[in-house]
């Protein structure tokens, strides 16, 4: 799997003290109609309890500029809980989950199902509201790293 590009999301939950959030590359549109997204959790993080039926999450699609932001998230500062919201600004949507501002896209969803899966758990999140508001390269992971887009695009068809 490491030589599958995937774009790096922080998942948030939660608020105030509890809020909770990783990181994460496992994260796919689901359906167009109605709007889902799908994210696997691991077991082991801590954000996984906070992840009920009743509850919502936000896909934060990161830039390639918020690499610090991708590595707090994956607690490679040592960083826990709610303490990883502190350097940065986050809104909120609708569900109330914390989306971050400046992310690609914030993706803010209400739970909908889960689906055991040996060491994670497959979420499915109905899409209640999506915000973008700028254009740049996004952050990706590939062989064991993070990369970026490179600056020219191929056209449709070549």
């Amino acid at each position: 799997m490491s030589k599958y590009p995937a774009t790096v999301n922080v998942i948030t939950t939660g608020s105030g003290e509890a809020r909770r959030g990783f990181t994460a590359t496992a994260v796919f549109s689901a359906t167009m109609d109605p709007p889902a997204i799908g994210i696997c959790v691991n077991k082991s993080v801590d954000a996984h309890d906070a992840l009920r039926p009743d509850s919502s999450f936000c896909v934060n699609v990161l830039a390639v500029e918020q690499q610090g932001i991708a590595n707090r998230f994956a607690a490679r500062d040592g960083s826990k809980g709610a303490s990883r919201f502190e350097h940065d600004t986050w809104d909120i949507l609708v569900t109330g989950s914390p989306c971050l501002r400046g992310a690609l896209a914030n993706v803010d969803c209400k739970v909908s199902q889960f689906i055991d899966i040996g060491t994670h758990t497959l979420i499915l999140g109905d899409v209640v509201s999506v915000r973008s508001d700028r254009v740049q390269n996004p952050l990706l992971y590939f062989d064991r790293g993070f990369r970026q887009l490179a600056t020219e695009s191929l056209e449709m068809g070549e």
